[in-house]
């Protein structure tokens, strides 16, 4: 763009402001710019109404993970007391259980941060092979029926692991890209043929309700 053009709208700029400025003085543009404020206040209003709602929803969502969380590890601890366990499932589950307390103390304390306590959970995450082994050990203990299942219809021992990942809530895009796999498919059809899981069935929606089943069955064999 040229000197004189730029010059040229410059000027048109100053021409519209000035005329605007000027027509400001009557009643009506008076009106006008009462109606042109309310408008933006009631955006600016419902723009904050919303955005507090989203986050009242973010917060129920990570109250209700974290609730869920804090019931698994109390179920956890109640059967590492009543019961002697190996020494690598004792240090996965007291492994566990430090984290969740790290974020009740989070969020009943001023001595730990949450930033502190999410800083040991990815930690944990980071190093894929023992986070695999630490939740399959506490799959063993918190969801005995269901991985005796598993073993009975001869998973290895990564299959099993890899179905501990479905269980928590995990598919199978999201398994492959922690576990840095191209494809999750050659290990998702072993675990499907050895369980006889029907093709058009979503094997983490299965392995789901089969958790839920055992734990529901050992419940009532347990009363």
């Amino acid at each position: 763009m040229c000197l004189n053009e730029l010059s040229a709208i410059l000027k048109t700029t100053d021409i519209l402001y000035a005329d605007f400025f000027s027509a400001c003085n009557d009643e009506t543009c008076g009106d006008v710019i009462f109606f042109v404020v309310t408008c933006v206040m009631l955006v600016v209003v419902l723009v904050c109404h919303f955005r507090i709602l989203h986050l009242k929803e973010k917060i129920i969502v990570s109250n209700a993970a974290y609730e869920a969380a804090v019931k698994e590890m109390n179920d956890i601890k109640e059967i590492a007391e009543s019961a002697p366990l190996q020494r690598d499932t004792h240090v996965a589950i007291a492994e566990r259980l430090f984290l969740v307390n790290r974020f009740a103390v989070s969020k009943l304390s001023t001595s730990v941060s949450e930033d502190d306590a999410l800083a040991g959970l990815i930690a944990l995450m980071l190093d894929v092979e023992h986070f695999l082994e630490s939740t399959r050990q506490c799959f063993v203990v918190v969801h005995p029926g269901f991985m005796k299942y598993l073993t009975k219809h001869g998973l290895s021992h990564r299959e099993t692991s890899i179905c501990c990942l479905y269980c928590i809530g995990l598919n199978g895009n999201e398994i492959s890209e922690y576990l840095k796999l191209p494809s999750l498919y050659n290990i998702s059809s072993c675990i499907r043929r050895k369980l006889k899981i029907g093709r058009q069935v979503n094997i983490d929606t299965y392995l789901r309700e089969k958790v839920r089943d055992f734990d529901f069955s050992d419940f009532n064999t347990d009363a």
